[in-house]
């Protein structure tokens, strides 16, 4: 029951499509991603899940793949060692790209349809592995959950690149659009209740997300004229996330709840 995440080669089913498989023996236990074309320098979140219920799913930037197979058994423990950017053991097949923020948890995180975070991954009470991959120097990539997991770089070429920036417009189809409309959301930190306003009277709509640490969707709704009350009292205390869409583009940010 070992598992892997893969690009499909051209010689065989599904080539160029990234594949999650476990086991490794017939008849497979696999789910591929809907696309087998990726753009270079551009990057990709990619999650692979067994719910135990659900069975195997496979997430791109936080899109359910359609490609699902009904094994709902995890992945066994084994002596052999964990490996990123090559497959196992084999050498010569090594992923020409580059790897931001792996982590493994023993429990399924997601389900259905969820945003992918723009900061650092953090640690939770299933997280049994996690490798930001920030350090500057050396050979050592710590394992952040605490589980004392850390790995051994070997030949890699490190990169200063952002994965995404967050609390900026991400997109805009009018440059001008923007600047003369500026989002205000009050009070921030809140135990819960958030208002946001737009100050200005070209833009008459917009879709409003948030969402949690892991990408969650907590709330989202199409808002009619220029502002709107969030209510999450509900949720835990901690940073979350918004995604405003409008015509004017993409805009995100965080929310403190105390």
């Amino acid at each position: 029951n070992e598992f892997a995440l893969s690009f499909q080669p051209n010689f065989v089913n599904n080539p160029g499509t990234l594949r999650f498989d476990i086991d490794g023996t017939r008849p497979f236990k696999s789910v591929y991603s809907d696309s087998n074309v990726w753009n270079a320098d551009q990057w990709y979140h990619v999650a692979a899940v067994i719910d135990s219920t659900e069975g195997m799913m496979l997430f791109i930037d936080g899109i359910k793949q359609a490609s699902t197979h009904p094994n709902t058994e995890a992945t066994a423990s084994v002596s052999n060692a964990t490996v990123l950017g090559t497959w196992g053991e084999g050498v010569g097949r090594y992923f020409q790209g580059s790897l931001e923020d792996v982590r493994f948890s023993s429990a399924a995180l997601y389900s259905s349809n969820f945003i992918p975070s723009c900061l650092d991954v953090t640690a939770e009470e299933n997280t049994l592995g996690l490798w930001n991959f920030n350090e500057a120097t050396g050979t050592i990539a710590y394992d952040s959950s605490g589980n004392g997991f850390d790995a051994i770089l070997v030949s890699t070429h490190r990169s200063t690149a952002d994965v995404c920036l967050d609390s900026v417009i991400l997109s805009t189809s009018d440059p001008e659009i923007a600047p003369r409309n500026l989002w205000k959301v009050y009070p921030n930190p809140s135990r819960g209740n958030f208002h946001f306003t737009l100050q200005g009277e070209d833009l008459s709509q917009f879709d409003l997300i948030i969402y949690n640490s892991v990408g969650q969707i907590i709330s989202s709704q199409h808002v009619i004229g220029n502002e709107v009350d969030v209510n999450i009292s509900g949720e835990m205390s901690g940073i979350y996330f918004y995604r405003i869409v409008s015509e004017a583009g993409t805009l995100s940010g965080r929310l403190l709840k105390e």
